[in-house]
């Protein structure tokens, strides 16, 4: 199976949501066309309940989310373009929350991913979850010896680069795998991402980021950002 992205994040987005090529329906950075009809708002009218957790960045109205089939949604690039790893600055259900107690921004993410299917797990749901690791900035997380709690995050797009890649995440970690969760963890089949990236980023699974490293702004099949989680 072949999965690939597009070399920027919103025309992947948008045709990830929309099933359509760029060339008939992309609009521009950070926009989705109000006018287009998503696979949230297809299994939402077949009784669905849905939820899109992590990177938004298609359309800032506040009910942009909910407008294209999402009942719930804990996201960042909603209304507004701030921090997003320590002490986030998220949308959640449309209402701004600034979190200021050393919370990270992929657990506020999943947690609230891990709460709706847990909540929705007797009915059918879809969760869609466009991940915010590993987009730039690089920065340290709660398990870095470096790790900040009172950081407001990188003032620099790129933050630091010397971090490991998806070590959890290539695991198969969604995070709901409690003792008393009846939400299988899936496996991680496909990673497809947009931007080429530095050539030292690392991982422990060094498979997970074979074909990684290319250059900037060329489509490729295994990577970072807009990731595709495919369960076979």
């Amino acid at each position: 199976m072949k999965t690939r992205a597009e070399r920027v994040g919103t025309p992947s987005r948008v045709k990830i949501m929309t099933g359509i090529y760029n060339v008939r329906n992309y609009v521009g950075l950070g926009v989705l066309d109000r006018g287009e009809t998503t696979f949230a708002q297809l299994l939402k009218r077949a009784g669905y309940a849905t939820c899109v957790v992590g990177k938004w960045q298609l359309g800032a109205e506040s009910d942009s989310p909910r407008h294209f089939g999402f009942d719930e949604s804990c996201l960042w690039y909603h209304s507004r373009r701030a921090g997003r790893y320590p002490n986030p600055r998220l949308d959640i259900n449309a209402k701004p929350v600034n979190y200021t107690n050393g919370e990270y921004g992929p657990d506020v993410i999943n947690d609230f991913a891990c709460s709706f299917m847990e909540k929705n797990r007797d009915r059918p749901f879809l969760l869609y979850y466009p991940m915010l690791l590993t987009h730039c900035p690089f920065e340290p997380t709660p398990d870095s010896a470096d790790w900040n709690p009172t950081s407001p995050g990188s003032k620099s797009y790129k933050g630091k680069s010397k971090v490991n890649l998806a070590d959890g995440m290539s695991d198969g970690d969604a995070g709901c795998d409690s003792p008393n969760s009846k939400i299988p963890t899936p496996r991680l089949d496909r990673l497809a991402s947009d931007l080429g990236e530095k050539k030292d980023l690392s991982s422990k699974h060094p498979e997970v980021v074979q074909g990684l490293v290319t250059r900037l702004n060329q489509p490729y099949d295994s990577g970072r950002s807009v990731a595709t989680s495919v369960k076979r």
